[in-house]
C-alpha cells in the first residue's frame, strides 16, 4: 500500500516543512526495502525531517506489544508458513510485562514518532510516546 501511495504523482500531500518526526521501523517489515523505502519517500514529500533510530530497517526488533503475545490460532490456520516462521520469535509475556517492556523502549524517543503498522502504534501509545500512524499524517487526520 505504501508502495502504491508512493507511486501516485500530481497528489498533494499535507505540508510538515520543517518538523521533526521520528521514524520506527517495523519488525515484520525488517526485510522489506521497497516498503521502508516508499514509507521514507512519503514522509519527505510532506516536508518531514525524517530522524532514523540507530536500530532501523533491517536491524529493528520492535513490533509493538505484538511479540510477546500468543500466535492468534486464526492467523496460523490463515496463513501457516508465513506464522510458522514468525512464532519462535516469540516471547509470552504478561500483560504487566508487556506494558513495563514498552514503556522502557519509549523512554529514549525524543519527540513525535510516526509508524506505519497498527500493532507498533499500540505498543508506543502503551508506553507514553507521542505516536502517529502514517496514515494519519497523509490524510491530515491526526488526532493528537
Amino acid at each position: 500500500a505504501w508502495e502504491y501511495l508512493d507511486s501516485l504523482t500530481g497528489h498533494v500531500w499535507p505540508d510538515h516543512t520543517g518538523e521533526r518526526i521520528i521514524l520506527q521501523d517495523c519488525w515484520r517489515a525488517r526485510n522489506n526495502r521497497p516498503l521502508q523505502d516508499a514509507v521514507r519517500s512519503l514522509l519527505y514529500k510532506m516536508g518531514y525531517e525524517v530522524v532514523e533510530l540507530p536500530d532501523n530497517r533491517e536491524k529493528t526488533t520492535f513490533d509493538g506489544e505484538w511479540l510477546y503475545k500468543p500466535v492468534m490460532p486464526g492467523n496460523l490456520k490463515l496463513a501457516p508458513k508465513a506464522f510458522a516462521r514468525i512464532e519462535p520469535h516469540v516471547t509470552l509475556l504478561s500483560p504487566e510485562e508487556q506494558k513495563a517492556r514498552m514503556v522502557e523502549y519509549c523512554s529514549h524517543l525524543d519527540g513525535k514518532v510516526v509508524v506505519y503498522c497498527n500493532a507498533c502504534l499500540t505498543g508506543l501509545l502503551d508506553g507514553g510516546a507521542d505516536a502517529v500512524h502514517l496514515m494519519e499524517l497523509l490524510t491530515g487526520t491526526e488526532k493528537r
